[in-house]
């Protein structure tokens, strides 16, 4: 990973920051998260980033969010969040961790809009529709 590359991570909010602290609170790395590796805690912590970018940046395509993990296939996306959708029926989610990254990714964005008044609400976590 380059030096450009890591400094766009820094950047609070964008969908590679959510990447990055999704890859810390599941003790990877960035690189492991937009591999092509198929371990299994790999797998998990890939399709919970992709959840979470595709809840805050609705408007990216299935595409869109394909060229952030390796130029990954719009039907491989899909896949990711229908899997990710039956975990939390099936409540195989970690919801500790997951609340994590919602909390340090909205922190991030709370210190950058406004620090005097925020009501934080982590409630956002529905299924994909």
């Amino acid at each position: 990973m380059n030096w450009i590359e890591l400094q766009k991570n820094k950047i609070a909010g964008t969908p590679e920051r959510i990447i990055d602290i999704t890859a810390e609170e599941y003790g990877l790395e960035y690189r492991h998260l937009t591999g092509q590796t198929r371990l299994r805690e790999y797998v998990t912590a890939r399709y919970t980033a992709m959840y979470l970018i595709k809840s805050y940046f609705n408007h990216f395509t299935l595409l869109k969010i394909g060229s952030l993990f390796s130029n990954r296939d719009h039907s491989s996306i899909y896949h990711a969040l229908k899997c990710y959708k039956q975990w939390d029926e099936l409540e195989m989610i970690n919801y500790n961790i997951v609340s994590t990254i919602i909390a340090r990714y909205e922190d991030e964005q709370f210190d950058r809009v406004n620090p005097l008044y925020f009501n934080k609400s982590y409630t956002f976590l529905t299924p994909l529709r």
